[in-house]
């Protein structure tokens, strides 16, 4: 009997470019905006924007007229019924019309971004026809994601998607209207499916350069994310899904960080680099409210979410080490430094001290500090001096937290930030180097080390004895509510309740761990 062979149906032909012939070319006002439009994400288009502002604000009317003809190419029902597959004709001539209806709202709802009061105005006309029929237009956008694999030029779909779907909702903590948008689940349901697609051609998810100069889908999330209500939509999705799903979806998250700098095509594109800094950036940032949600976040520490990310911070800082002048390129890093360590690192994982231990030893501080020797703006020198390498040193009594420090250890690199940062000029600075020094001593011996880990101040038994080879991480008790403060015995814990820490907790826990 010959063997089984699957019958594999054929990709369908790459979709036409000339999706808009389905423009009325009787009007001419239609003409001059499909002129100035152009299907690619180029930057002849970039160059075609204040023209194609100047064209809508000449004359608000019939720009409306162009976004409510733009939604009806999301008529869902000349399809109803038929599935989707680009090679019967009837649903390849939808998809036409509905990329059709994409280009449109994407190319005029990015003008709206140029934030001046005549285009907000006129952003405000426009609006009410995309609510009116954002079930459509959100549900095509799902199907082609869903279906985008059929096509020869996915990538290509999936960046046209999630163009239109961020011009629309940008800034949409200061409109109602948008934020009903994102509100349905099927908005979020978007969001996710984008973030875990897989090109079949390469290992890794879709890095697709978007009009701001990252990655088109990080963007989105950011975007999506920076709302209260797209926080709760998308958080909503997620628990909401299936194992498998729900599964994808964070893996694609976790897994970004370290795709972002494992390519060495860009290493030597300062373009590309600084594209990748801006994304990391927007990640970070745009998941950190999400991991407020206990379930999500053991999902998240569990694929070691903080350690890729710390891991790819410092991969990012080492690579561009010889590119100095690029100042936009280590904003970003620093600024994704700062915002990592603070609302990821500290604020929601369950415990600071195992989540500092493992970032540190994935590079996290070595980053800090090449970013410091880099970074020229007094301000964020500051921000990494007061927020980083200030807050380090509180958490450096942790054994764990002084070997993983010691284990990557640079001398030349301290000896450099040391002469850049004098201790007269500098007083954390002084503190870090004892916590440096500290921590090289202690992976150095591997000995018994004496760490004062106690919390309570009136601890009379003496600094605790913690053997660095064993570890006694079962006889540390951190407090349940804030957990940013350690005990070596019951009794320490009930003395120091008493006596102080029930007045601050309250606040440390709000502070650290936003509960």
């Amino acid at each position: 009997m010959p063997p089984h062979r699957s019958r594999r149906k054929p990709r369908a032909p790459m979709l036409p470019t000339n999706y808009l012939r389905f423009i009325d070319e009787s009007d001419p006002f239609f003409v001059q905006i499909v002129e100035l439009i152009s299907p690619e994400m180029t930057v002849d288009f970039d160059r075609n924007i204040p023209k194609l502002v100047n064209l809508l604000n000449s004359n608000p009317e019939q720009a409306c007229g162009v976004v409510e003809h733009a939604v009806k190419f999301f008529d869902r029902s000349l399809v109803s019924g038929i599935p989707f597959d680009l090679n019967d004709p009837n649903m390849k001539d939808a998809v036409e019309r509905v990329f059709t209806g994409l280009v449109l709202l994407s190319r005029i709802f990015r003008c709206f971004k140029l934030r001046q009061s005549d285009m907000r105005a006129l952003e405000d006309m426009c609006l009410p026809h995309i609510v009116e029929r954002w079930t459509d237009v959100i549900g095509w956008i799902v199907e082609l994601i869903a279906g985008a694999g059929q096509a020869l030029n996915g990538h290509q779909i999936f960046g046209l998607c999630a163009e239109t779907l961020e011009s629309i909702i940008q800034n949409a903590n200061e409109n109602p209207s948008k934020q009903e948008l994102i509100s349905l689940p099927a908005a979020a349901h978007a969001v996710c499916l984008l973030l875990c697609q897989i090109p079949k051609s390469i290992e890794g998810y879709f890095y697709i350069v978007g009009p701001a100069d990252e990655c088109i889908i990080i963007e989105l999330l950011s975007s999506f994310l920076s709302t209260e209500t797209g926080h709760q939509s998308f958080t909503l999705a997620l628990k909401s899904y299936d194992k498998k799903m729900k599964r994808r979806v964070i893996m694609s998250l976790t897994e970004r960080p370290g795709q972002f700098v494992s390519s060495p095509a860009g290493e030597q594109d300062s373009e590309m680099m600084l594209s990748v800094a801006k994304s990391l950036l927007h990640l970070l940032q745009g998941v950190a409210p999400v991991l407020q949600d206990e379930d999500i976040l053991h999902c998240f520490l569990r694929h070691n979410f903080i350690g890729v990310s710390a891991y790819a911070l410092d991969s990012l800082a080492k690579k561009r080490v010889f590119a100095p002048y690029d100042v936009e390129f280590w904003n970003f890093l620093s600024n994704a430094t700062i915002s990592f360590f603070q609302d990821i690192v500290l604020k929601r994982a369950k415990s600071p001290h195992p989540a500092f231990a493992q970032a540190v030893q994935e590079g996290l501080l070595r980053c800090a500090e090449r970013c410091l020797l880099q970074v020229k703006s007094e301000e964020l020198q500051e921000s990494l001096l007061c927020r980083v390498i200030a807050e380090a040193c509180n958490y450096f009594t942790f054994h764990d937290g002084l070997f993983a420090r010691g284990r990557c250890y640079s001398h030349d690199l301290m000896a450099n930030v040391f002469a850049k940062y004098p201790h007269d000029r500098y007083p954390m600075i002084t503190s870090y180097t004892h916590c440096i020094v500290e921590s090289g001593d202690a992976f150095k011996e591997g000995t018994d080390r004496f760490v004062s880990i106690c919390s309570n101040l009136n601890h009379s038994q003496g600094p605790l004895n913690v053997n660095t080879n064993e570890g006694n991480d079962s006889k540390i008790k951190l407090c349940s509510r804030c957990r940013m403060v350690q005990y070596c015995s019951t009794q320490c814990q009930k003395e120091d309740w008493h006596s102080l820490h029930s007045k601050e907790c309250r606040t440390l826990a709000c502070l650290y761990r936003g509960v």
